[in-house]
């Protein structure tokens, strides 16, 4: 009797997360239909919204030359004027919402749930669900729809706040488990060991200096600019519509056409910077990556929490999903929790700048990062293109050894690939002759390139990436 009750609400604990898997895969369709649909937005306002300023902006300065008071004049005037004025108020409604930013909300939305499909199918493959799966899935599923809404009117986000916060897209319980509060008699159990809690605890450390600060910071000055930038563009043609208006008056006219024109133009962009540049998809992008930090620190720390091992999720499970989650291998992960551990004492010793280079910040799979050799590489790849063209196109007869070809630095041959190195292919090897000697000899010249420039160029990417 019992065990014919047991099946029976496993049967329908299954039906009911079969049900959960349908309703996540219909908002998978929804969310990315939506995306389109913002993207278009954007696009579309954008483009529509330059075009009415610049023929606003034509017109004013075409009504300057006019003179008069005829009725070209004040055709001119009042076609600027209204022109001008549509722009205001479709520049004010665009502001608003941030096309961009709700298009990244609807993308982020959209993996999210695939994410949790995801899941769900993987516990329907592994083992019969309970009762508790329904219940979570259930509970992650209606934090997602209040995190990444899809209304406008009422719940849209709020795309100018105070300060800026991480995105939060798990239940507020997500972590919260029924445990017994006392120390784990064994050293090893379930996959953990000291060393690896350790571990654990040096990346959460890593996660709050380092990875969540950065993209705060970011998020924080991505946040000002976009403030900035959606305040400036109506201001700027709301006075172009102003000055539109007196365009030919005996007393201001000049000056009046003056300030539509400069408005007008100086508003094209602006606009163009804040909508075609995507800053709100940058802040939201940022804001998501906060929040990503934010859970992997929170899921960290809740694990360490629970001081019986045998409750915890397999360690070394656990340790793999950090890893993968972070971008980083498993040798690599453990590396630098060592690193941080031994950076951090530095510091408490006073040894500051050791331990800012000796932690770089996790390359999530998620979100774009800046490698500190980038400058370099791009210009060493640039050679080797210029280099690769010449040869191809039968140009080494007036490439020299002695010329542009034979002043490459060797640090260029070092990061050439080996095969190119050593071999060439049918097309080159024609124009090279002497085959791929003459590409071993440009490593015994100088470089073309001025050494300022290129640390110039490092400190600007520096300044404005914050490279570590």
């Amino acid at each position: 009797m019992e065990q014919s009750v047991k099946v029976a609400a496993d049967d329908m604990a299954t039906a009911k997360l079969y049900a959960v898997m349908e309703a996540v895969a219909d908002r998978v369709e929804m969310h990315t239909n939506i995306d389109e649909q913002r993207d278009n937005w954007n696009s579309l306002l954008l483009n529509s919204i330059n075009m009415i300023t610049l023929t606003a902006t034509t017109m004013a300065g075409l009504a300057a030359t006019t003179g008069g008071m005829g009725a070209s004049l004040l055709a001119f005037k009042l076609s600027s004027t209204l022109l001008f004025s549509a722009a205001t108020g479709m520049l004010v409604v665009m502001n608003k919402i941030q096309p961009s930013q709700l298009a990244e909300e609807q993308r982020n939305a959209a993996r999210l749930f695939k994410q949790l499909h995801g899941k769900i199918q993987t516990i329907l493959a592994l083992r019969s669900p309970t009762q508790s799966d329904v219940n979570e899935m259930m509970e992650k599923v209606l934090a997602l729809d209040k995190a990444y809404p899809l209304p406008l009117v009422g719940v849209m986000l709020e795309k100018f706040p105070a300060t800026f916060e991480p995105a939060v897209w798990w239940p507020s319980n997500h972590f919260q488990r029924g445990r017994k509060l006392h120390e784990a008699k064994q050293t090893k159990k379930n996959g953990w060991s000291e060393e690896m809690e350790m571990e654990m605890r040096e990346i959460v450390e890593l996660l709050k200096r380092k990875d969540t600060a950065d993209y705060v910071r970011l998020g924080n000055l991505a946040l000002k600019i976009n403030k900035v930038l959606a305040v400036s563009g109506p201001v700027l043609t709301g006075m172009a519509a102003i000055g539109s208006a007196f365009v030919g008056t005996s007393s201001h006219g000049s000056l009046a056409m003056t300030a539509a024109v400069v408005a007008g133009a100086l508003a094209t962009i602006v606009n163009t910077l804040e909508h075609g540049g995507q800053v709100g998809m940058v802040f939201e992008m940022y804001r998501n990556g906060a929040g990503f930090f934010e859970l992997m620190k929170e899921s960290i720390e809740s694990t360490l929490d629970e001081k019986e091992a045998e409750k915890r999720e397999d360690g070394e499970l656990f340790e793999m999903k950090v890893a993968l989650e972070l971008g980083r291998s498993l040798p690599q992960l453990r590396d630098l929790a060592t690193t941080s551990a031994s950076s951090r004492s530095d510091h408490g010793g006073g040894s500051t700048q050791r331990g800012s280079h000796q932690n770089p910040p996790f390359r999530s799979k998620y979100f774009i990062t800046f490698n500190q050799d980038l400058f370099g590489k791009l210009i060493r790849g640039m050679v080797w293109a210029i280099v690769r063209r010449k040869v191809a196109s039968g140009a080494s007869s007036t490439l020299g050894t002695g010329q542009s070809l034979g002043r490459i630095r060797p640090a260029a041959v070092a990061a050439a690939p080996r095969g190119y190195i050593t071999t060439t292919t049918v097309n080159e090897m024609p124009c090279l002759g002497s085959g791929s000697k003459v590409v071993r000899h440009c490593g015994h010249h100088g470089f073309p390139f001025n050494s300022n420039l290129v640390r110039l160029g490092k400190s600007l990417l520096s300044s404005f990436f914050h490279v570590p």
